[in-house]
């Protein structure tokens, strides 16, 4: 006798859950008028777990309790078998779906701390990894616990941001950085096949709006050319110091970038420096992006900088530019707090 194919499989376990919801449909209709039920409906669950054990077993359990939940509320609406079509057409759709991805149904939490962090641990920059970690452990993971990877919606994530939102007080840009991560995590997922969706506008996260209760953020102040030349005058006598701020002010790097910068990369002919790196916490790596590896001319004015710099540290022929006393680059922070 031969197997039968996938179809005829998917027609059997179909017409299953039919049975099953058809025969839900028949106790309610009979039990309508029944006072012993109680208001929480539990002689009609445990009918209907009767029920979906004869006709399909554990696999109906998901189906059954959303119809169950959906019943509490719209009963009237459901008089006749046919009544369901839509409903079960919804249910069982959905199931399907899911079933083509088996990790959907992994815990959230789980997936994002087992699969997707290590995921941007290896493929992103260490500040990147650095700044997600925080914000999942800071904002995401406490509200999630509950949830399936499948079970999240555009609402679902829109309710979160706007928790989110207004328990820390966070402005729109800080928000939009939490659905960005939320986002994320999913555009991964459906890339893997570990998230039932048919196409990135799908994405549950990318359509959820930024909560009304989300604040303006406030306009960063930028340095004027007279203060930093202020700063310049007054760091006179700090070699190293005045020269970490005249490399960011006068160059426009970042600061990771001003303390991967070596002698080396001085081009004192061309009057360039190439910024080929960046340092964060102790990692080096290359910089943020592509288009961030560059050359950036040098200015008299930053010239006669570093040349006091580079005589004060005994006119080395290499070493990090803003390097500290063990020949390390200097941590900026500390410089910051401590000698500035």
């Amino acid at each position: 006798m031969p197997l039968p194919d996938a179809s005829d499989y998917f027609r059997i376990r179909i017409e299953a859950k039919r049975k099953a919801l058809d025969a839900l449909v028949e106790l309610e209709r009979k039990g309508s008028h029944d006072t012993s039920r109680d208001t929480n409906y539990g002689n009609f669950s445990t009918k209907s777990s009767q029920v979906f054990e004869k006709f399909g077993g554990d696999d109906e359990t998901r189906t059954r309790d959303l119809c169950r939940d959906r019943w509490k509320v719209n009963c009237d609406r459901y008089r006749t078998k046919s009544d369901l079509n839509d409903l079960v057409a919804e249910k069982l759709s959905a199931v399907r779906e899911a079933a083509k991805c088996p990790r959907s149904s992994d815990p959230f939490v789980e997936y994002v701390e087992d699969v997707y962090l290590p995921f941007v641990l290896r493929t992103m920059k260490p500040s990147t990894y650095a700044g997600y970690s925080t914000y999942w452990n800071r904002y995401i993971k406490p509200r999630v616990g509950k949830y399936a990877l499948r079970d999240f919606t555009v609402a679902i994530v829109a309710s979160l941001l706007k928790d989110i939102a207004n328990m820390h007080k966070l402005n729109r840009d800080t928000v939009t950085k939490i659905r960005s991560i939320f986002s994320g995590i999913f555009s991964y997922a459906m890339s893997e096949g570990h998230f039932p969706a048919r196409s990135a506008s799908e994405n549950p996260a990318s359509h959820a709006r930024i909560p009304e209760s989300a604040t303006e953020p406030r306009q960063p102040a930028a340095a004027t050319r007279e203060h930093v030349k202020a700063v310049l005058a007054a760091l006179k006598e700090m070699p190293l110091e005045r020269a970490a701020v005249a490399l960011i002010a006068m160059l426009g790097v970042r600061p990771g970038e001003a303390r991967g910068l070596r002698w080396e990369d001085w081009d004192r002919v061309k009057q360039q420096i190439a910024v080929t790196r960046a340092i964060w916490h102790t990692i080096e790596g290359t910089p943020k992006t592509p288009q961030s590896v560059r050359l950036l001319a040098v200015s008299a004015e930053l010239r006669e900088v570093l040349l006091a710099l580079w005589k004060k540290q005994e006119s080395p022929l290499g070493g990090y530019i803003l390097a500290a006393s063990n020949g390390g680059p200097i941590i900026l922070d500390n410089l910051v707090s401590r000698p500035i």
